[in-house]
């Protein structure tokens, strides 16, 4: 029902919304009504002025492994994050958050599968917890 509402743009009132099976005729009502364009997924692919990392203490009991070198970040590591377009197994493209360990060199890669614009110094970095000066250094930050 949500494919003939919103993609042929039939409205509740025509009962070929509601059936299961359809007589030849109501076939060809169904292919005259399919759209030419078909709208994409709404995935936007990021710019180096949109594009944002954040930096901060990782919350989520779940484990998460680095987009990059698929290190193990675990609960209390400091991490940094991304969102960006994915593709899928499937070859569509979806929106989703990149972890990464709290590294220049980690996050100066583009992840398998993705179009997100790799950090370099100058782009937004938002840092949400106190870091050491070790963890100023991986990030290529002054001390």
């Amino acid at each position: 029902m949500w494919i003939f509402h919103n993609l042929f743009a039939f409205d509740e009132k025509q009962p070929i919304r509601y059936q299961s099976k359809f007589t030849d005729v109501q076939w060809r009502t169904i292919i005259d009504a399919f759209p030419e364009n078909v709208p994409l997924s709404k995935v936007t692919f990021p710019s180096e002025d949109d594009q944002k990392y954040i930096i901060n203490k990782r919350a989520s009991k779940k484990d998460a492994k680095c987009a990059t070198y698929k290190r193990e970040i675990t609960e209390g590591d400091i991490q940094a994050t991304t969102d960006g377009p994915y593709r899928t197994i499937q070859k569509t493209w979806i929106k989703r958050t990149f972890f990464f360990c709290s590294r220049k060199d980690c996050m100066g890669k583009l992840p398998r599968n993705s179009f997100i614009c790799p950090y370099k110094v100058g782009m937004t970095l938002l840092i949400e917890t106190p870091l050491t000066k070790q963890h100023k250094r991986d990030l290529g930050l002054k001390t």
